[in-house]
């Protein structure tokens, strides 16, 4: 499964994972480029499983247009 697909998956089966998305999708630019830094900070000394799917996650939500095919998919499904 493509990994944006995966993603649309996620959101489909956690309300909360899907409000994540939603809330990146709404933050501006700038705010988007702090987020990313914070993530990428936090993530850098993870090493578990969890850690490194999650810093997956947000690394792909994070691109502008992966995040708008995601939001596209999303707003097909209801």
């Amino acid at each position: 499964m493509d990994p944006i697909q995966e993603i649309v998956e996620a959101c489909k089966e956690d309300p909360r994972i899907r409000k994540i998305v939603e809330e990146i999708a709404a933050m501006e630019e700038d705010e988007r480029e702090i987020f990313r830094k914070k993530v990428k900070s936090y993530f850098l000394s993870r090493t578990s499983s969890e850690d490194v799917e999650a810093y997956k996650f947000f690394k792909l939500i994070l691109n502008e247009s992966i995040l708008k095919q995601v939001l596209d998919r999303l707003s097909d499904l209801r």
